[in-house]
């Protein structure tokens, strides 16, 4: 029931159920579990057995979206990979039992285990990390913009650990009472001072921690006092519609050009800067051998637009059977003004790693080819401002949204999919993850969907004009353009590292510890 618990009060701070508070207290039964398996005979396999169980429990429900792109395996296997992090912290934590220093290793151990699943294996998969938590007005979300979204679950992983610590110190003191007493088994709440005093210095330290958090928010980067009147169009409106051919190509272009032609004769007119989501166009749309129907749609949308350009998702074939997913800015003429190459694929949905060696495997069969990855971030000068692109997964990793910004970018536009996730929690769980980066980065971020669900995100991670999931919409704005960089820009994945080294200290010191008492023995 604890493991169960522990993994429940991780999964109510995200989508759906998304109750921020629970972010500062997460921590706490998966604390308590380690404390009951460091009193097992065998601490670190009773720990990653609980502990698996419990990452099972978070992250099972977190990850039930990806049972809709049709793929059987994926779900339980990326399940069971993402919950051996936590396995692991909870068999560490059960090894060091009641060492000194317990708080620290409990924190620098969470932060390192996010941060190192952020890289790896094939590149990691850093979703549902604590931070996120933060994202609908949590406590803390703001401290983002000065220590990233791995600073901010170092200090939610702080407050937890403190409040468990608290606890019980409490509960040790109660039970050393009522044996005093006499009366082990009575439950009766008795008046000494020493039961006070025995939670107030981990107490006080939580309280603390919120207020240096609170400090820590900082502020964003000025706007240049200039705006932007962009447009994110969502034409795609079928539920539950996958798999990819010319002719779904062809009717999600059409679909888009609908609802473009809708914005553009409406009264307030076409916008300065169109953008249509990731695949938009599913098929080569530039090069010579690209679709004539995609291609006129493409020379429709460019003229009900009069004059705007568009930023569109286009997918592209390379040679060697493999194909490139980019954003394509085009100008009034239909010639590409900029071009950004998806730099973070997803492994085993957009390329096959190890491909020689895991082709054979029949589910795998699916992904027949692999994506080309670019080579840089890009930065488009467009309708006047300066315009970075990201597409879909991609905003997960903070240096990748990061770079952009440092490089120019007034505004990020962030084009994604997400079709083939039916009417899931995917679409919230993304757009949180786009609220981090734009307070990280102090930018808007326009978060573009083909199927839903679009936004407009603000510097303070505020979201607006949120978009329902399967209906034909339009997202539109004058948006602030921002320059500068923020220090959480500055330390990028610093707080990782950090916690790392911190981590790789303390456990040091442990086990040099533990031999110089044997040897001394």
């Amino acid at each position: 029931m604890l493991a169960l618990l522990a993994g429940g009060a991780l999964l109510a701070g995200h989508d759906p159920i998304g109750w921020g508070w629970v972010g500062l207290v997460a921590l706490v039964p998966l604390s308590l579990l380690a404390r009951a398996a460091s009193g097992s005979p065998r601490p670190v396999a009773a720990g990653l057995g609980w502990g698996l169980i419990a990452g099972g429990a978070f992250f099972a429900p977190l990850l039930w979206w990806i049972n809709h792109i049709g793929e059987i395996a994926a779900w339980p296997l990326l399940t069971t990979f993402l919950a051996l992090y936590v396995a692991a912290w909870v068999a560490l934590m059960a090894w060091w039992g009641e060492r000194r220093g317990r708080a620290v290793v409990a924190v620098a151990a969470w932060v390192a285990v996010e941060a190192l699943r952020t890289v790896a294996p094939f590149g990691g998969f850093p979703w549902g990390q604590l931070g996120y938590t933060q994202a609908n007005a949590g406590p803390l979300l703001e401290a983002a913009r000065t220590v990233g979204v791995l600073g901010v679950t170092g200090l939610l992983a702080a407050v937890a650990i403190a409040v468990e610590c608290g606890g019980v110190a409490v509960a040790r003191a109660l039970g050393a009472q009522r044996e005093r007493d006499g009366e082990p088994r009575q439950a009766v709440l008795p008046g000494g001072e020493h039961i006070a005093r025995a939670g107030s210095r981990p107490l006080a330290a939580a309280v603390g921690l919120l207020a240096v958090g609170t400090l820590l928010f900082g502020t964003a980067p000025e706007p240049t006092g200039e705006t932007v009147d962009i447009a994110a169009v969502q034409g795609f409106d079928v539920t539950g519609s996958t798999g990819r051919s010319l002719g779904r190509s062809r009717d999600i272009a059409h679909r888009q050009l609908e609802v473009t032609r809708r914005l553009a004769t409406g009264p307030a007119g076409p916008p300065d800067l169109a953008v249509w989501p990731e695949s938009a166009f599913d098929n080569d749309v530039v090069g010579a051998d690209a679709d004539p129907r995609l291609r006129q749609t493409l020379t429709e949308a460019l003229g009900v637009l009069d004059g705007a350009p568009l930023l569109t998702g286009v997918i592209d074939e390379r040679p060697g059977g493999r194909f490139a997913n980019n954003t394509v800015a085009f100008d009034a003429n239909g010639d590409v003004v900029g071009r950004y190459t998806k730099r973070h694929y997803v492994p085993f949905g957009e390329y096959i790693p190890l491909r020689g060696l895991l082709e054979w495997i029949p589910p795998l069969e699916r992904v027949p080819r692999d994506g080309v990855v670019g080579e840089r971030a890009e930065v488009t000068e467009l309708a006047g401002a300066g315009v970075g692109s990201l597409i879909c997964f991609e905003v997960l990793w903070p240096e990748l949204v990061h770079e952009p910004a440092a490089q120019g970018a007034q505004v990020l536009v962030m084009a994604t999919n997400n079709s083939s996730f039916g009417r899931s929690a995917a679409s919230d769980q993304h757009i949180a993850v786009s609220q981090l980066r734009a307070v990280e980065t102090g930018r808007w971020i326009v978060h573009a969907a083909l199927s839903g669900r679009s936004a407009l995100v603000a510097p303070d991670g505020s979201v607006h004009q949120r978009t329902g999931l399967y209906q034909q919409a339009v997202v539109r704005d004058e948006v602030p353009l921002v320059e500068g960089q923020t220090l959480a820009m500055r330390l990028n994945a610093a707080p990782g590292w950090v916690a790392v080294i911190v981590l790789a200290g303390m456990l040091g010191w442990a086990v040099t510890a533990r031999r110089r008492a044997f040897l001394g023995g």
